[in-house]
C-alpha cells in the first residue's frame, strides 16, 4: 500500500535494497481480489528475491462485502502464499453501532472465520478510526466477544492519543496473544492537520513500542507504511532507522521487518 504508484518488480527490488524480510500485498493495487494466476505469479518473484509475505492488504468490509466475495479473498491470499488476510471492521465508528448492526457484524466475522479454517488462513482486523476497531475497549469488545484462534487484530498508533494510551493497546494484544502485524509510521498534528514524517523524528516513541514487543517474546511483523512524500529514497531512510531500532535490544523475539 505505501507504493501504489510502482510495480510489483519495482516494490520487491525496493524491499530487497532495504534489507527487508517481506511485504504485505494490497488488494486495491499489486494483487486484486480474484486474479488468482496473478497472484500466483507474485508469489513465485517474492520466492526468487527471497522474500515473504507477510499479509494480504484486503479492503473487505466485515457487515457490508458478501460472502462471495470472501472465498475469492481467501483464495487470492492461498495463491500468494498470504498467511493472514487483513480486513476493515465496519465502515462507521464504534460508537454509531446498533446492537442489531453488532450483531450482523459478529455473525459475518463467525462466518468467515469457519470459512478460512481450510485454508489456515488468520483473519486480522485493521486497527483504525472510523471502524469498530478505532479505541482500545472496543477491541477488547471484539475480543471478548469472539474467540476464535484464527481472529487476530493489526496494531498502528491511533491518532491524537498519548504513548502511554497506544502502548497499553499493544501491550493487551500480546497478553491475548492477538496481535497480527505492526504497521509502522510516523505522523504528528500540526494544528488541524496530520502531517506525515521521517521515522528519524519517532525513534523515541517507536522504541517504547519495539521494548514492548520484544519483551513479550512473541514473533511478529513490522511493516513500514505512509512513507514521507512515498519517497523510494526516504523509504530505505526509514529502513535503517526501523532495523537499527530493532537490533538495539537484546532478545531472541523474532521480529521481521517488512513494507506495506
Amino acid at each position: 500500500m505505501t507504493f501504489r504508484n510502482s510495480d510489483v518488480a519495482q516494490v520487491i527490488a525496493l524491499a530487497q535494497q532495504g534489507g527487508l524480510s517481506g511485504i504485505e500485498w494490497g488488494s486495491d493495487r499489486h494483487v486484486p481480489v480474484g486474479d488468482l494466476e496473478h497472484a500466483a505469479q507474485v508469489n513465485a518473484q517474492m520466492a526468487a528475491a527471497g522474500l515473504l509475505t507477510s499479509a494480504y492488504g484486503s479492503y473487505f468490509v466485515v457487515g457490508r462485502d458478501s460472502l462471495s466475495e470472501w472465498q475469492a479473498c481467501l483464495a487470492t491470499a492461498q495463491a500468494l502464499g498470504a498467511p493472514l488476510i487483513r480486513v476493515w471492521a465496519g465502515n462507521q465508528p464504534s460508537e454509531a453501532f446498533t446492537t442489531e448492526q453488532l450483531a450482523d457484524f459478529f455473525t459475518q466475522l463467525a462466518e468467515m472465520l469457519t470459512m478460512a479454517e481450510p485454508f489456515g488462513i488468520a483473519i486480522g482486523l485493521e486497527f483504525h478510526a472510523r471502524t469498530l476497531t478505532d479505541n482500545n475497549a472496543a477491541i477488547d469488545l471484539i475480543l471478548d466477544r469472539l474467540d476464535h484462534p484464527l481472529l487476530q487484530i493489526y496494531w498502528q498508533p491511533p491518532h491524537d492519543c498519548t504513548i502511554a494510551y497506544r502502548n497499553a493497546g499493544l501491550e493487551a494484544l500480546l497478553a491475548r496473544n492477538k496481535l497480527a502485524n505492526v504497521h509502522v509510521f510516523y505522523w504528528v498534528r500540526e494544528e488541524d492537520e496530520i502531517v506525515r514524517k521521517p521515522l528519524r523524528d519517532g525513534q523515541g516513541e517507536w522504541r517504547t513500542y519495539l521494548e514492548t514487543l520484544l519483551q513479550a517474546a512473541r514473533s511478529t511483523w513490522v511493516s513500514l507504511e505512509f512513507v514521507l512524500g512515498d519517497d523510494h529514497a526516504q523509504f530505505l531512510k526509514d529502513a535503517r532507522v526501523l532495523r537499527h531500532l530493532i537490533h538495539q535490544a537484546s532478545t531472541d523475539t523474532d521480529i521481521a521487518v517488512g513494507v506495506d
